[in-house]
């Protein structure tokens, strides 16, 4: 027998499932191997610094994936504005929780519309996604599918093509045809993807982990007749909560992502603080630093954040210092990034008592 080079698939095939749920956990367990095995096999998107506080857009298993009825989030990024028109990205998303017979089930939906640079090319993404929660002990499993429609499309008017130079005159002139047949200026197309994720609890730490794929039918994307098809995009992602003391706790991040040859690395940590009873009713605030690179790739900016607990609002604001190569263009300067995620408190009952006299 081959050696098995995968000691936690093992564990999991040769674990006892028992009881009324072990058909459920089974398939929970299949889409967890299925999802490992694509991570190994062969596989850059729109994202944001504060990937945390952007769920939709991280892991379709984190539709429904938190304490709460229902959850409304929205961020907004703008970059490159030191050279140039900056680009700009906006998402607005929405989930919500269900309960049937004590299973948890869980849908989202998320728009996003991405614009740069001076041909305007336009992104707009409409998805919905679907989730399925099961805990055992305190191990809290979450298993998330998505899919929507994707439209991209450009702005011609401030591009020239070599048919549309003017001998005569030296120079390009925009109007004159550019007999560019094969070349459209919009395409659109169906796109799927699928996550897990884990919630634990180890000692003070309460560590979330999560794996991703995206573009899982690999649609065609190119504006020209030939196709271009995206390839899989994978992504690994672990947070969580460390209690320091009764005042102080750390919130560790790192997220990587990989799309063929290119990846996409962040590592960082935020410090925060709770906060005794106020007037603003703020609860906590928090800070700290990322650092963005990627393997075997230049570093690329240093993002430094904050952000704040009021009630059921989390609002996050950060800025990415440029320390790659173009850094002499930018000038050190990035991109400036705003989150916000309400979370309506659980209305769900979980214990019930029953009041009585005693005599």
């Amino acid at each position: 027998m081959a050696k098995n080079n995968f000691p936690v698939i093992s564990y999991l095939l040769n674990f006892n499932f028992s009881g009324k749920n072990c058909i459920l956990c089974r398939i929970i367990l299949f889409c967890l191997i299925v999802n490992f095995y694509h991570a190994i096999s062969f596989a850059q998107d729109i994202h944001f610094s504060q990937f945390y506080a952007s769920p939709l857009t991280l892991n379709p298993a984190e539709t429904g994936n938190y304490q709460g009825d229902w959850r409304l989030m929205n961020n907004f990024r703008t970059q490159w504005k030191a050279i140039g028109i900056p680009f700009r990205t906006v998402s607005l998303g929405y989930d919500h929780q269900f309960f049937f017979s004590n299973e948890r089930f869980s849908a989202g939906a998320i728009v996003i519309n991405d614009q740069s640079g001076d041909e305007k090319l336009m992104v707009n993404k409409f998805f919905v996604s679907g989730g399925y929660g099961k805990t055992f002990g305190t191990n809290d499993f979450h298993f998330g599918i998505q899919g929507g429609y994707i439209l991209k499309n450009y702005n011609t008017s401030k591009m020239t093509f070599p048919n549309q130079f003017d001998v005569t005159k030296g120079e390009f002139d925009k109007t004159l045809p550019n007999n560019e047949k094969s070349l459209g200026d919009q395409t659109s197309f169906m796109d799927f993807n699928s996550g897990i994720a884990w919630t634990g609890i180890v000692g003070k730490f309460q560590p979330k982990v999560g794996f991703a794929l995206f573009h899982l039918s690999k649609p065609g994307e190119s504006f020209l007749k030939k196709n271009t098809r995206l390839s899989l995009r994978s992504v690994f992602h672990i947070g969580g909560k460390i209690d320091l003391d009764e005042k102080y706790f750390l919130m560790p991040n790192l997220f990587f992502m990989n799309n063929s040859k290119a990846n996409d690395l962040l590592l960082g940590a935020n410090l925060g603080m709770k906060l005794k009873e106020n007037t603003p009713k703020i609860k906590s605030v928090f800070a700290g630093p990322l650092f963005r690179g990627g393997v075997g790739r230049n570093s690329d900016a240093l993002i430094f954040i904050f952000g704040v607990n009021f009630l059921q609002l989390d609002a996050g604001l950060s800025y990415d210092i440029n320390i790659s190569t173009l850094r002499s263009s930018t000038r050190n300067r990035g991109a400036l990034e705003f989150s916000i995620i309400f979370t309506n408190m659980s209305t769900r009952v979980t214990k019930v008592t029953t009041p009585c006299d005693r005599y």
